[in-house]
């Protein structure tokens, strides 16, 4: 939510992210909509449902990444309540992703308000001290005598804080990440095990990879379903099933069948992603286009990768609408009716990401300097 300092009223940025057809990270803003006060989670919640299914999008969502409050926990139980769970990512269970990097600005603004008095004594007497050398110099002399010690138990106490915190989001958002880390042919497993070799030692980091790894396979099989792929085995042994007339090998045929299904050593192409080779580090590696060229190799691991590696970490995409439409709603046009406002915001993000794709980085730089000209646009008109 927006709050337009200079009309008080609310808008809600509603931005989807997602891979085109050439594998091009895109994102566009489909609402931005004024909604009347109060701001409750239920009132936010239907202009994000009615917007879903405006676009014809209901059933193709993937995750929702919204703020760490109280009200949008209750946003997203609602939204959910409205979705058709079988439509959803492991029926649900990854929808609400929250701001990674939202979460540590949050760990870090709330421990910082824990040392805040400590700080501001600190700052009184450095500048009491250094108000003259013969102040500074005694200083020093009484530094040297006595032993100056940090206040361990505040400190302690703000790290077990920023702990709690950051444990609570992470426990939600690491399986995802992990996947993310794992579907990067220059990672896989390989980055994965290694950063929990060091946070949770060489006797307890198999646990945790293992859920990560659950979560994969399960994914494959969902989108294998939804997809209506079966392996060009199981397709052939469901065709001897419904082509043969004898009793005899009918029988035979189901219990072979039934072994196909209860064999685990059968690969999965999930499988043969993972015992390919990583590939080198490389600062100019392009993982969007490396999926491009090879995820013909593994369709379904291609569609999550398409899926997955959409959802953002942090609230840029929002901050930057915001941003856009505080300089929109100057206190020149401070009389704009909500409905030119949205419209303004939502050509601008579509006709600004289609130049991008077709102007040179010489013309975007012309028209990034000229986008809010006050001096060139009136629209004071509305």
């Amino acid at each position: 939510m927006w709050t337009a300092s200079n009309q008080r009223k609310g808008f809600l940025a509603l931005t989807t992210h997602f891979i085109d057809n050439n594998w091009t990270l895109a994102s566009r803003i489909l609402r931005f909509a004024y909604d009347h006060s109060p701001h409750t989670s239920e009132a936010l919640a239907n202009v994000i449902i009615k917007s879903m299914i405006d676009w014809n999008i209901d059933r193709s969502i993937s995750t929702i990444t919204i703020d760490n409050c109280s009200t949008n926990d209750s946003l997203k139980n609602y939204v959910m309540h409205k979705l058709d769970h079988s439509t959803l990512i492991l029926e649900g269970s990854l929808f609400h992703m929250h701001y990674a990097a939202h979460i540590l600005n949050l760990v870090v603004q709330d421990d910082l308000d824990v040392i805040a008095p400590s700080v501001e004594k600190i700052r009184e007497n450095v500048t009491y001290w250094r108000a003259s050398p013969k102040r500074e110099q005694k200083f020093d002399d009484v530094a040297r005598i006595i032993s100056i010690t940090s206040p361990k138990k505040v400190i302690s106490s703000m790290i077990e804080q920023m702990l709690s915190k950051f444990e609570k989001y992470w426990s939600d958002i690491h399986g995802v990440m992990g996947i993310a880390t794992i579907l990067d042919p220059k990672y896989k497993t390989k980055l994965v095990e290694y950063c929990f070799k060091r946070t949770h030692g060489e006797i307890y980091f198999r646990e945790p990879i293992r859920k990560i790894q659950k979560m994969c396979y399960d994914l494959l099989q969902e989108y294998t379903n939804n997809n209506g792929h079966a392996s060009v085995e199981k397709r052939s042994m469901e065709t001897r099933l419904n082509t043969s007339s004898d009793d005899f090998f009918d029988s035979f045929d189901k219990e072979v069948a039934l072994e196909y299904d209860n064999n685990t050593d059968i690969k999965t192409e999930l499988d043969h992603y993972l015992e390919d080779k990583v590939l080198p580090r490389n600062a100019d590696f392009d993982i969007l286009e490396w999926w491009k060229t090879n995820g013909i190799k593994y369709p379904t691991s291609m569609r999550m990768t398409q899926d997955l590696l959409v959802i953002p970490i942090s609230t840029v995409a929002s901050e930057s609408a915001f941003s856009t439409s505080g300089r929109l709603v100057s206190p020149r046009r401070s009389r704009l009716h909500p409905k030119p406002v949205e419209v303004l915001m939502c050509t601008q993000s579509w006709l600004w990401n289609e130049k991008q794709a077709t102007t040179s980085q010489e013309t975007e730089a012309y028209y990034s300097s000229i986008e809010y000209d006050e001096d060139t646009i009136d629209i004071d008109g509305y």
